[in-house]
């Protein structure tokens, strides 16, 4: 297995990498606030990336002791799926003041969790992408990135938006969850009833990827010092 290779055929693992480094330099500017989790969710993220790499291309890597799901890394993608749902859940339910959400918040997470428990009963959770769960933590992430947007849109002045890294990671979150709900509903249908990949699968994934992560990126690069938000 060649390194560079490897890089070559992925690259937003070097994306990856430069994230969490920047987080890492922009530190100072947001330790104080809920965003001090982010180092955290991109280093989990990394090596979960760089694990799922390496069990899906080298035969000495694997979850399993059957050559069947020898290649399978979905075990760690869903852990990761629902980890970053509830950091970024954590994350807007302390900076959304504007509105009244605390009933969404609520209903949302007991939504997240019953689907979650339901789809990890009826397809294994270890070896099958949990669609049904994202479906419904990326319906809850997706009504939170809106009201963000419009609470800082309608009560923060326009000039400091831009310098503002939640709304640049609302913006890539958004974005990427919309991307990624069918892309999810189509790998489940190629584990779950052996269809063939479509080429559009990949292409349009790692769009959404270099949206979202550049986003974040952009976000920290150019971000003014973080504001505590109004809910502790």
């Amino acid at each position: 297995m060649n390194i560079w290779n490897l890089l070559r055929d992925n690259p937003f693992m070097i994306l990856y990498a430069g994230l969490l480094i920047m987080s890492l330099i922009r530190y100072r500017k947001y330790f104080d606030t809920p965003l001090r989790v982010l180092p955290i969710l991109l280093t989990y993220m990394l090596l979960t990336e760089t694990f799922g790499l390496l069990i899906k291309v080298s035969p000495d890597f694997s979850l399993f002791m059957t050559d069947f799901h020898q290649n399978n890394n979905w075990f760690l993608y869903n852990i990761y799926g629902l980890l970053e749902f509830l950091v970024f859940f954590w994350i807007y339910s302390r900076y959304i003041t504007a509105f009244r959400i605390r009933y969404f918040l609520n209903i949302g997470l007991l939504a997240v969790l019953l689907a979650s428990l339901w789809n990890a009963w009826a397809y294994d959770f270890m070896t099958i992408s949990q669609v049904y769960s994202y479906w419904a933590s990326g319906t809850v992430t997706i009504a939170l990135c809106l009201l963000y947007l419009l609470q800082e849109w309608t009560t923060i002045s326009r000039k400091y938006l831009l310098f503002n890294p939640l709304i640049w990671m609302s913006i890539g979150l958004l974005i990427f969850t919309l991307i990624y709900i069918p892309i999810d509903y189509h790998r489940f249908l190629v584990v779950r009833d052996g269809i063939a990949y479509k080429a559009w699968t990949r292409p349009i994934h790692l769009t959404g990827i270099y949206i979202f992560y550049g986003c974040i990126f952009t976000g920290l690069l150019i971000m003014d010092e973080m504001k505590r938000p109004a809910r502790k």
